[in-house]
């Protein structure tokens, strides 16, 4: 098991500061009287009082305060709100101590720069991209950080696009359970073998899901005279697996990272994550985690909280639509997520003419979904570039990743596709079968880098101004799977998010067609997915989970005697926490190296520690017990 984000508030007392230790943030102590000269006084629940002056670090004992251990924080005090910029991406203290994190340390030619942005880590645990204005200014630049010994690794800021491909459009008619009047055209979730593309087209086409649709005129090249004919029950067994499916009380975010999203469609209004620390248009930010009015999450195309950008938001829509659409609310098309309480949380990264992003903006989405509770992530988007810090970003996660293998018909095992070729177990890669059941041809495959495939050619999905339309990719494939894993994930109660690859995989459905093809030979089968014994599954976790549970970190900023202090407290069910350090930045639990990186601090009988703020900016808090469960906390200060 790897971290786990607390996200609750805890309780003191009324007034009590509980320290172990004093500390200031960054490194040293300082006075912490309004004046910067006599030592304050930090009063207790006991009433007793102690002095924290500027000569040492001195312990402060106290008894637990009166409120229960689990309450809520008072909300007496006030948080520091600064907001931290947004060229910054705070990354590791010691960015070479992964051995297994491939690609170069640095890379040092400039023809690899070809939109001339350089992506620098420093030693600090800081990291910015520099942009040159051409290749002999990335040249001079390459020269200068080689020799400045403050920089820990460089490499290109690298390009990402959507994973889709041609899409045909095509009209549904008739409803069939759930009373979703587009559902008989979902032949993803039902295919009877009925399904067919014809010259109709009375939906929009989306050949280039950013540009605007076609009129319907004309057909693409896979038309319906070239289409393969569907065969029945090659679908993903969704109306069986419904009448299986036992909801559960986890409420689970799966993290969005694409173009913008219109999150106004009729069809997917109780599909979102909603930040309930952020009081929308106030311009504040309201809940410290230094992003202003991130409602429904951010643009880190951007750099705003715009998550709707007007032209740009197609593609994501549609990959929205797929995986969470209202079910049964008689309109458009059926979501395929079975949990109602699974939510969207909207990463814009994708932008511009040709819906590109950059690892900067792919690597601080990540981030964010990681510090605000997501546990699933979708990635419909790929590049050719072996990108380090985006490996980094996703192997010192404790998401789980469902990746797009991407759709130029290769084998990625031969011609890699990232991050779906990256080896690394939260990474799911999903490959696109047509409704015959064969792998599509535009799909890209590989035996060893492609887990599964799913549906994912002549999708019908929700577009924005409450339209819908058919696109085809393993961009609409891959949120089947992120829809499949949610509802795995709140189906069988006592699993792990990294239980559910095992659970997804065993399940597949082997095929003929897809052997050779991808690892497990087979495709998507949700009722299989949910029909495994009990036995089998906590066998498979006790394989894959270390014993016990992970520690949990929770934070409070008070505000003492015209001084403020971030309150943080970690606490162990097991009773065997074995580590506690922080750093500066936004880190990962990889980063850490296990606790032998960061500056350690200790906790008093409470499981408290309370640092007083020198400065803003962005700490992590890392904990871990002796099983090796580790949890971070991001705190924007």
């Amino acid at each position: 098991m790897k971290n786990r984000r607390a996200g609750k508030w805890i309780a003191f007392g009324l007034i009590a500061l509980v320290v172990t230790g004093y500390t200031v943030i960054p490194s040293e102590i300082r006075p912490d009287s309004p004046d910067g000269g006599t030592p304050v006084a930090v009063r207790t629940a006991e009433d007793s009082v102690v002095s924290i002056g500027d000569d040492v670090r001195r312990e402060v004992l106290a008894k637990e305060a009166a409120a229960p251990d689990n309450a809520a924080l008072e909300e007496q005090t006030a948080l520091i709100r600064k907001n931290i910029p947004r060229e910054s991406i705070p990354a590791s203290p010691d960015p070479n101590g992964l051995g297994d994190a491939p690609g170069q340390v640095t890379v040092a030619d400039p023809s690899e720069y070809t939109n001339n942005e350089i992506y620098v880590t420093y030693t600090d645990g800081s990291d910015e991209v520099l942009s040159c204005r051409n290749s002999r200014e990335v040249s001079e630049n390459l020269a200068v950080l080689a020799e400045e010994e403050n920089v820990a690794y460089v490499q290109p800021n690298y390009t990402y696009t959507m994973a889709e491909s041609e899409d045909p459009s095509e009209e549904s008619s008739g409803a069939e359970a759930p009373n979703d009047p587009y559902f008989n055209k979902q032949w993803g979730l039902f295919n009877d073998g009925s399904f067919e593309m014809d010259s109709r087209q009375t939906h929009p086409e989306y050949d280039n899901p950013l540009n605007q649709p076609s009129d319907g005129e004309t057909q693409p090249e896979d038309s319906a005279e070239t289409q393969p004919t569907a065969v029945a029950g090659m679908d993903i067994n969704y109306l069986e697996a419904s009448e299986l499916y036992m909801d559960s009380d986890r409420e689970i975010i799966i993290a969005l990272i694409d173009t913008g999203i219109d999150y106004t469609h009729t069809d997917l209004q109780d599909a979102f994550w909603k930040n309930e620390g952020e009081i929308p248009g106030n311009r504040k930010d309201d809940d410290g985690n230094g992003f202003t009015d991130d409602i429904y999450g951010w643009n880190f195309y951007g750099n705003n909280n715009k998550v709707l950008a007007s032209g740009q938001e197609v593609h994501g829509t549609h990959v929205a639509g797929v995986l969470a659409a209202a079910s049964g609310n008689g309109k458009g098309i059926t979501g395929a997520s079975l949990n109602p309480k699974v939510k969207i949380m909207i990463l814009k990264v994708l932008g511009g003419r040709d819906g590109e992003g950059s690892t900067a903006s792919i690597v601080s989405a990540i981030r964010y979904a990681q510090n605000n509770g997501a546990s699933i992530c979708n990635l419909s988007l790929c590049s050719e570039a072996n990108d380090q810090a985006l490996y980094r970003a996703i192997a010192g996660s404790s998401m789980l990743f469902i990746t797009a293998s991407g759709n130029t018909g290769s084998d990625i095992d031969k011609n890699p596709s990232y991050p779906a070729s990256y080896d690394l177990d939260n990474i799911l890669a999903v490959a696109n079968m047509a409704a015959d059941g064969s792998l599509e041809l535009t799909s890209n495959y590989g035996v060893n880098s492609v887990d599964i495939a799913a549906p994912g050619t002549d999708i019908l999905s929700t577009t924005p101004g409450n339209t819908y339309g058919f696109m085809t990719g393993t961009s609409m494939a891959t949120p089947l799977v992120a829809a499949a894993a949610a509802t795995v994930y709140s189906h069988y109660e006592d699993i792990t998010v990294d239980d559910i690859p095992g659970i997804l995989l065993t399940s597949a459905r082997v095929t003929d067609e897809l052997t050779g093809r991808v690892s497990t030979g087979g495709m998507l089968d949700m009722k299989a997915a949910l029909s495994l014994d009990k036995e089998l599954i906590n066998e498979a976790a006790a394989n894959r989970k270390k014993s016990g549970s992970s520690p949990e970190i929770y934070t409070q900023v008070t505000n003492q005697l015209g001084r403020d202090y971030l309150v943080v407290k970690v606490k162990d069910m097991d009773g065997n926490l074995a580590k506690t350090a922080y750093a500066e930045g936004n880190l990962t639990t990889l980063e850490f190296l296990g606790g032998t990186a960061g500056k350690p601090f200790t906790l008093n009988a409470l499981g408290i520690h309370v640092f007083a703020i020198k400065n803003g900016g962005t700490y992590t808090f890392y904990a871990a017990d002796e099983s090796g469960n580790e949890t971070i906390k991001a705190v924007a200060l």
